[in-house]
């Protein structure tokens, strides 16, 4: 395809050169599986490289296959997912998994509207996994890669904003290298995570010094252009330990807003303290008696916090607090990230 110019012409020859030599080591690099290239792109959404690197070992050991993923029980897939936050990513994954796997016979889309079909995946994902598990020249378009092309391109557009986006998209598509579409997509994302940086950009050290339209105009710091992103909600609770016969209850939270797939201890939003015991037995049917609070605890989600007061309590009859309840010490595994943070910092002895 005839290129704009010939500054356009090398960008990206520099950039692949560039890659060559400073790209990390990944244990997903190199891979021509779709199913672990894709294991890991969905792994690296909202997640740092080196927090997902465990990870991704631990669950590919696991599931080492898209046929071990699409047999096994959602709760077996959100249990090696525990952790790393974003459940639904988690879920979502093993929904298309068996999809691809029930429903195609195994077969991996071979387009990008087949991959965006599916649930979980964007635009980004169904780009990354189309140039770099299949080598396609298909672009992915993700916060470096935005971060990289608008500095690159004096773009003024709002990043967040879909259309930019595709537009993006529409300016990479012109420039994949035949037989490199993945190493091009990976080389993009690398100068973003290493060079391209949010703050103190490396322009330096960048292999596109000279080429850059922000390094060239000193506007690193006016761009990309983004909206500003709201505050997390903060959200008061109340967190129950209620202990009989050395056991902890716990109870299903597959009516809750988040977590809806994991176990957790009984919690109720803090609004007045003398009616929390009320706002106990509306919620869970059962009349408990709060002995003493004895801690606090917060969590950050990616938009919203929770702050948590921690009470032992005890149940004014001997009863369960669910029909499908369960107890720390038996037959309970998959805890979600919070409760296990309280189990093992205030349980009683």
């Amino acid at each position: 395809m005839m290129k704009n110019n010939k500054i356009e012409t090398d960008w990206t020859q520099r950039l692949l050169q560039w890659f060559d030599k400073a790209k990390r080591s990944m244990p997903w690099r190199g891979e021509n599986d779709p199913y672990r290239i894709w294991v890991s792109e969905v792994m690296l959404q909202q997640t740092r490289v080196e927090q997902a690197i465990p990870f991704y070992l631990r669950f590919i050991e696991r599931f080492p296959s898209l046929e071990d993923l699409a047999l096994s029980p959602i709760e077996d897939v959100l249990n090696a997912w525990n952790g790393l936050g974003y459940y639904r990513r988690g879920k979502q994954l093993h929904q298309a998994v068996q999809i691809i796997y029930y429903e195609h016979k195994g077969v991996f889309p071979k387009s990008f509207e087949d991959w965006l079909s599916l649930p979980g995946i964007g635009r980004y994902t169904a780009g990354a996994l189309m140039s770099i598990a299949l080598d396609k020249p298909c672009p992915a378009v993700d916060g470096n890669v935005a971060r990289v092309i608008s500095r690159f391109k004096g773009i003024r557009d709002d990043v967040t904003k879909d259309i930019t986006k595709k537009n993006i998209e529409g300016f990479l598509q012109q420039y994949f290298p035949v037989d490199r579409c993945g190493d091009f997509t990976q080389a993009l994302m690398e100068l973003g995570a290493m060079m391209c940086l949010s703050k103190n950009p490396k322009c330096l050290l960048c292999p596109l010094t000279g080429l850059c339209f922000a390094n060239l105009h000193q506007a690193q710091e006016e761009l990309p252009v983004k909206k500003k992103k709201s505050s997390a909600i903060k959200e008061e609770w109340a967190v129950f330990l209620i202990e009989t016969l050395n056991t902890v209850y716990l109870v299903s939270r597959k009516n809750e807003a988040l977590l809806s797939d994991f176990w957790g201890l009984p919690m109720v939003y803090i609004e007045k303290t003398s009616a929390m015991e009320k706002a106990f037995k509306e919620k869970y049917g059962q009349s408990v008696k709060i002995v003493q609070k004895i801690g606090e605890m917060r969590y950050v989600f990616s938009h919203r916090e929770w702050n948590m007061s921690i009470y032992q309590a005890k149940l004014n009859k001997t009863a369960r607090l669910l029909k499908e309840d369960c107890t720390y010490d038996d037959d309970c595994k998959n805890i979600a990230k919070p409760f296990q943070k309280i189990l093992s910092e205030f349980k009683i002895e």
